[in-house]
């Protein structure tokens, strides 16, 4: 049932909200009571409206739009509707002024509060990093001092069982029953064998603990780095799948050892933890090492894994981001990784499928020249000439084993401090070579060095120094300024013998 038009009509004259109609012209027509107290004919013709006039005319459909009109000297926010009737519109108008205004207020106090929660998420996160930095150089610092530790026994043990080797070989020569030398040539390679692998851990540990932030950056080799990401994450890969590696020759990266390895020990572990437990030959983690686009080196670390999911997956770099149930991770592995990779000029990519793996891949730039150490070979030949040689060393065991190697070329002489060693220089004393350790009590090597400089200039360039790879930071700045040489603890003897041997061809003795 309709209502009749006079109803309307007296509905529309009284009612709070202001209406009005307008011709083709724009020209007012009709306006109720509020809209005549409060507005007026200026205000229907608005150019704000006119547009929304026109389409209501044209489409013959009603036109909603909100707009901000300048109504007696101050700007107010409406919302219109205009609905078309014949040649006319009709129109009406809610103001919004005041609810725009909570709007904006509430809109403000909203981004404020996120802006707040923002600056919370990032001072947790600083703070999570830098009590992760402080563990980090903690556990470092203790890795650092227990290879120090074993180092100099296990040079005594390696060297040892090298000299033990070299006498069972003289045992056959001298006609000792060949079925016993050959059992003691077993068990002294056995011997040899496991000592070797703990050489390797302890290599492992120092290059791990060194400081990442302060170490020199340079060329790397990245198979090296990546056999000992291997090696580190062995216990966590070998319950739960094959590691197979496909490691074609590729150019050296610039960078920082520690770091580099770190990204592929994370990569590692992920993997090895994206795998179950219990069907280790049902499943792989692969490694490959391949040369990529041109002036690059890719490394790719794959596994069969449960995959990442695709809601997950936008989020792996992110700090703190972690699908492990919690006390299993702090979620900074990946981002870290990202982070070394990103500041080495490289990229770090991922594929996955869900239920059947992943693969990140790293992709570096090589490394602009290439600088190769390499250690003495067993089958270099020298002359031998004899000549006069201290050890220096606060470990006595080291002392020994050094004369029990070279004395039978050359007079050793043996004191456990470098004060004792420069007493004898200044008495007159002469060397043609000087073994020395870096860190002793009373006086380092790298302080007994700088002495002779002032009283025996020639000596000091004839120092070798015997290091286990404790570094502090002005023992790593001297070794960058000298170029004396340096053998790592442990150390085999035919190395020792050949790097003597060369100092005293070169030096003329």
């Amino acid at each position: 049932m309709s209502a009749p038009a006079d109803v309307l009509l007296a509905i529309a004259s009284n009612i709070a909200q202001p209406i009005w109609s307008v011709n083709a012209k724009n020209e007012l027509t009709w306006s109720n009571r509020h809209f005549e107290e409060h507005f007026g004919a200026a205000f229907a013709a608005d150019a704000h409206w006119l547009p929304l006039y026109q389409r209501a005319l044209e489409t013959k459909q009603p036109v909603h739009g909100d707009e901000s009109i300048e109504v007696g000297g101050q700007q107010r926010q409406f919302a219109i509707s205009i609905f078309p009737v014949g040649d006319q519109v009709a129109a009406m108008c809610r103001e919004t002024t005041t609810q725009m205004k909570l709007y904006s207020a509430n809109e403000r106090l909203l981004r404020e509060a996120a802006e707040r929660a923002s600056a919370e998420r990032v001072r947790a996160t600083i703070q999570q990093q830098m009590m992760l930095a402080d563990r980090l150089t903690s556990v470092g610092t203790l890795a650092a001092g227990v290879a120090h530790e074993i180092n100099n026994p296990l040079a005594a043990v390696l060297v040892n069982l090298q000299l033990a080797q070299e006498d069972t070989e003289a045992l056959a020569e001298k006609g000792v029953e060949k079925d016993t030398v050959e059992h003691l040539r077993d068990e002294l390679r056995d011997a040899a064998a496991a000592c070797d692998r703990v050489k390797h851990i302890i290599r492992d540990l120092k290059v791990f603990a060194r400081n990442s932030e302060r170490d020199a950056a340079g060329p790397i080799n990245v198979h090296q780095v990546l056999e000992l990401s291997m090696r580190m994450a062995q216990n966590e890969i070998r319950h739960r799948a094959r590691l197979v590696k496909n490691l074609d020759a590729v150019a050296a990266v610039h960078g920082n050892e520690a770091r580099l390895g770190q990204v592929f020990l994370n990569l590692l572990v992920n993997a090895a933890q994206a795998i179950e437990d219990g069907n280790a030959e049902g499943n792989e983690i692969r490694v490959t090492a391949r040369s990529g686009r041109e002036g690059f080196v890719e490394v790719e670390v794959s596994d069969t894994g449960c995959g990442i999911t695709p809601e997950n997956l936008p989020h792996i770099f992110d700090p703190f981001f972690s699908t492990k149930p919690t006390g299993e991770g702090m979620g900074l592995g990946l981002s870290i990784a990202h982070q070394i990779v990103t500041s080495m000029g490289g990229t770090i990519a991922v594929r996955t499928e869900v239920g059947k793996g992943s693969a990140f891949m790293v992709s570096l730039p090589a490394a602009a020249t290439v600088t190769l150490v390499t250690s003495p070979e067993a089958g270099d030949h020298l002359p031998v000439h004899r000549g006069k040689i201290l050890s220096i060393d606060d470990e006595p065991m080291v002392g020994t084993f050094v004369r029990r190697i070279l004395s039978s070329q050359h007079e050793v002489e043996v004191v456990t401090s470098a004060l004792a060693a420069l007493e004898r220089i200044k008495g007159g004393e002469r060397y043609d070579v000087i073994l020395c350790d870096v860190m002793m009590p009373q006086m380092s090597g790298l302080d007994l060095y700088w002495e002779l400089h002032n009283v025996a200039a020639d000596l000091a360039k004839r120092m070798v120094f015997l290091t286990a790879g404790a570094f502090t930071a002005s023992s790593r700045a001297f070794f960058e300024l000298t170029t004396n040489p340096r053998l790592e603890k442990p150390f085999d003897a035919q190395a020792l013998r050949l790097l003597v041997n060369r100092i005293i061809n070169k030096t003329g003795a």
